[in-house]
């Protein structure tokens, strides 16, 4: 029997559930991703363990980099909730990555500024919990997020991202072509930022042919 991973999100019409395969990885990977793991959609219950989960990882994978003091919790909550809970005429959707009744990851994803694209989707948060990450999490993530934004005939990807962080790699290891750079002033400081944009088809094709490969080698 090949092990599947169940994810859910909820549309216009009700929930939609699929079920991603996978097959060919190791005996833990598998337990842990396929047994221990639940993706489903966000709610407001959730809203605080995910900006925890935001703030440890700015302490550490932003470092140096970009300034502490930008980030404050409650200006944080505040932002999230309103992104979510205000999308206007855009469609905009959260899910998470559960370790039991654990938050351990998460990603939102909603309609991109026009000027980014025309009929894009942007990435505008992915953020997993460092002792959770090379569980292929993020990637199970960014292709449950995106499914829906297919399925409703959006193009293309677009992602803003810090050009010094760490996360700037995972960007372009999976294909993100540098659309425009732009400047940031978190608390005062200068920090270019690289925005990427991919096919959104290609994308998720392209992040199937990397988990492949990775099954492959390991």
């Amino acid at each position: 029997m090949v092990p599947q991973v169940r994810i859910q999100w909820r549309g216009a019409d009700g929930y939609v559930s699929c079920a991603i395969m996978k097959s060919r990885l190791p005996l833990v990977s598998l337990r842990f991703e396929l047994s221990m793991i639940h993706i489903r959609q966000l709610s407001k219950c959730d809203f605080q363990a995910a900006i925890a989960i935001k703030e440890a990882c700015w302490k550490s994978d932003y470092k140096d980099i970009v300034p502490l003091e930008a980030f404050s919790t409650s200006k944080e909550i505040g932002v999230f909730a309103d992104w979510f809970l205000n999308p206007g005429n855009d469609f905009r959707l959260l899910f998470g990555a559960f370790f039991e009744e654990r938050l351990v990851g998460f990603i939102g994803a909603g309609t991109a500024e026009i000027e980014d694209s025309t009929n894009g989707v942007e990435v505008n948060s992915l953020f997993v919990e460092s002792e959770f990450r090379r569980k292929g999490i993020g990637t199970l993530l960014i292709k449950t997020a995106l499914e829906p934004f297919h399925e409703l005939g959006y193009e293309e990807v677009v992602v803003y991202n810090w050009h010094d962080v760490p996360s700037n790699r995972f960007y372009r290891h999976i294909g993100g072509t540098l659309f425009r750079k732009v400047v940031q002033y978190p608390a005062g400081k200068a920090l270019p930022v690289d925005i990427f944009r991919w096919d959104l088809a290609r994308m998720q094709e392209l992040l199937t042919s990397i988990c492949k490969r990775r099954h492959l080698t390991e």
